[in-house]
């Protein structure tokens, strides 16, 4: 089978492909991430020293995201950047995504990334979703389709560097789950 570039990302990220170092003409899965965290330091600094760049501010109950950029064609694929800030004690809508899987990075604070596949039945799914507790500088993936959703259980705001890849749309969201009654 083929894989997209998004496809590869998350393999290399699982440890399921053995071709990560020398993928895509030598540019290295890991210098790839560096160099996002790396966008999203200096996108930090000019945010803050100049106040531009905050046009792309999305509020939410949970919190707020930031859109950094989105639909960026690589290589035949399409990546999306946001910045999510999560309120203390807040969570967003358990969900799944049709086109898009995503890849959360830790920037601060703590939270539990809730995340599975759905197998049999999605009531099923939602009954075993794996919890997977996150601190500053863990990642995780959430392939197409799977169910997930992020909490912070911590006194703090936490904020999460989201790569979606695949394409990007706000519409492209199913909710099973939802404490402030988005459920359709």
């Amino acid at each position: 089978k083929e894989f997209s570039f998004g496809e590869h990302l998350i393999l290399c990220q699982m440890g399921l492909f053995n071709g990560c170092d020398t993928l895509f003409g030598g540019l290295y899965f890991r210098r790839f991430i560096n160099g996002l965290r790396a966008c999203y330091t200096y996108m930090v600094e000019y945010t803050n020293g100049s106040g531009k760049c905050r046009k792309n501010v999305e509020e939410r109950p949970w919190g707020q995201y930031t859109l950094l950029f989105g639909n960026i064609d690589f290589k035949e694929d399409f990546i999306s950047m946001k910045i999510l800030e999560v309120k203390p004690g807040e969570k967003l809508s358990v969900q799944s995504h049709e086109h898009r899987g995503e890849y959360w990075y830790v920037l601060e604070g703590e939270v539990c990334a809730y995340r599975g596949a759905v197998i049999e039945s999605v009531e099923k799914t939602l009954d075993t979703l794996q919890q997977h507790p996150l601190k500053q500088g863990d990642s995780i993936i959430i392939p197409k389709k799977h169910i997930h959703s992020l909490e912070n259980l911590l006194g703090t705001p936490a904020k999460v560097l989201e790569l979606s890849f695949g394409r990007y749309d706000e519409d492209d969201i199913v909710r099973y789950e939802d404490k402030y009654g988005r459920v359709k």
